[in-house]
């Protein structure tokens, strides 16, 4: 396949990256607002979709550029749940925190999906 006719593929996988994280910063948005009692599972459920996409991208880009796709690719690219925690307003963060499986999981897996690239 020649490389022209994977760059549409491309785009089309960075685009579903991004349309993943834009789902999660709004359902973080709507169940915080609302007080959902299923916070955690949800938004839970939304970042593995999002961490799926986000492999499957790099992934992809990656097989078109050997080697190009790197610590720096990875830094400025990925977003864990501590940089989305910090997208959120104040007042969702406050609420973030109010929900302990939220406060632990943004304390353990931010912190430790960085250690596993």
């Amino acid at each position: 396949m020649k490389k022209q006719q994977r760059q549409p593929k491309l785009q089309r996988l960075q685009n579903e990256t991004k349309q993943a994280k834009q789902h999660f910063n709004h359902l973080a948005t709507d169940l915080l607002t609302n007080g959902a009692e299923n916070a955690f599972e949800l938004l839970k459920q939304a970042d593995e979709d999002y961490d799926k996409k986000w492999k499957a991208s790099a992934r992809y880009a990656d097989k078109l550029e050997p080697g190009a796709w790197n610590l720096v690719s990875t830094l400025f690219s990925y977003s864990t749940i501590v940089d989305m925690y910090y997208e959120l307003s104040d007042d969702l963060q406050a609420k973030w925190m109010a929900i302990p499986e939220l406060q632990i999981w943004k304390a353990y897996n931010g912190t430790r999906r960085n250690k596993k690239g």
